[in-house]
């Protein structure tokens, strides 16, 4: 945005939900009157009613506390502390993604990240497998003994799904983007004209080679 001198924004439909969770976030945080509270969300109002004393608490030997800055049973939220944490959170994915979809993204960007995805997952599902059957199911590197059960380069399993998912995802839109499917896609309902077919394309070989890998 300073190269630029600009701030532009392109409608996007993420951008969007991820600005609604946030709102979402932070109406939860609102306090609101019991009669009000009770209303939208009974069962959260008679938690409160069953957990919270009739009377504030008084310190003893005339001790002075400070005022929270919600209410006690005055808000959506259960646990507003960690409600509040989460909403920072939704801001910074919200702002870096909107910046980064904005002022960096294109076609080209978005073509080079999917290839780096899928040479990168494509790679990190061949080293998972090699190590799957050639080493223990605690040990990463064939050296460092993990406290879960590993996969690939993850002491977690479970981390490596999360991973490859993104990978697979962006994936498939490469391969769709491949110039045989375009090439169907355009000679759809033309009889005079005989498309390339994904066997005849070295590039979407390879991005369905790299598929079946992460798969």
């Amino acid at each position: 945005m300073l190269l630029e001198g600009k701030v532009s924004w392109h409608p996007c439909p993420v951008a969007c939900r991820l600005a609604a969770l946030a709102v979402y976030a932070l109406w939860q945080l609102i306090p609101m009157s019991p009669h009000l509270l009770h209303q939208l969300a009974p069962a959260t109002a008679e938690m409160y009613e069953q957990l919270l004393p009739a009377h504030p608490e008084i310190l003893p030997f005339g001790e002075t506390r400070a005022n929270p800055p919600y209410p006690a049973g005055s808000c959506l939220s259960f646990y507003p502390g960690l409600t509040r944490y989460h909403l920072f959170q939704l801001l910074a994915v919200f702002l870096l993604f909107a910046i980064a979809r904005n002022n960096l993204a294109s076609h080209g960007s978005l073509r080079r990240l999917s290839i780096a995805t899928l040479v990168n997952g494509s790679l990190l599902s061949l080293f998972a497998l090699v190590q799957f059957f050639a080493s223990s199911a605690h040990t990463v590197y064939w050296s460092w003994q993990a406290p879960g059960t590993v996969f690939g380069p993850f002491v977690y399993r479970n981390h490596f799904p999360f991973y490859t998912n993104l990978c697979i995802g962006l994936s498939l839109g490469l391969l769709l983007e491949c110039p045989s499917l375009i090439a169907e896609r355009n000679a759809s309902g033309r009889r005079d004209q005989t498309a390339t077919t994904l066997l005849h394309d070295p590039a979407a070989l390879w991005i369905i080679g790299g598929l079946a890998i992460m798969v």
